[in-house]
């Protein structure tokens, strides 16, 4: 069985400086966003490897998930989840925060820590 999966462009970001629970926008550098994106699109085949073995126990799965993620200052995964509404198994979420967590970004600018909000969209192809 085919399957893909879609990264949307929308990615969300949101800088928190130590000490500090409101920075402004502008401490994010505009290429972050970017190369957050460029990253979690290499390792799409990562995440498909965690849909392919989902789809060995629950042939129809499909939805919208988000990956919700704290960057951390040396650019490694501090803190990860993984949502949806649409009955998505344990494994599956514990495959997917895997994932992320091996994942390395770029160092967030000023010793900062960056929370990204990416939605995927997971769905056989027919």
């Amino acid at each position: 069985m085919q399957f893909s999966i879609s990264i949307f462009t929308a990615l969300f970001l949101s800088t928190f400086l130590y000490g500090c629970s409101s920075s402004p926008q502008e401490n994010i550098p505009y290429s972050y966003p970017h190369a957050v994106r460029i990253i979690l699109i290499n390792n799409v085949p990562e995440f498909r490897t965690c849909y392919s073995n989902e789809l060995n126990s629950n042939h129809n799965y499909k939805g919208l998930v988000k990956l919700i993620f704290t960057i951390g200052s040396e650019g490694r995964v501090s803190k990860a989840n993984v949502t949806n509404d649409n009955g998505m198994s344990k494994e599956l979420k514990s495959c997917l925060v895997e994932k992320l967590a091996q994942i390395r970004f770029p160092k967030p600018d000023k010793r900062g820590v960056v929370k990204v909000i990416q939605p995927m969209n997971f769905y056989p192809i027919q």
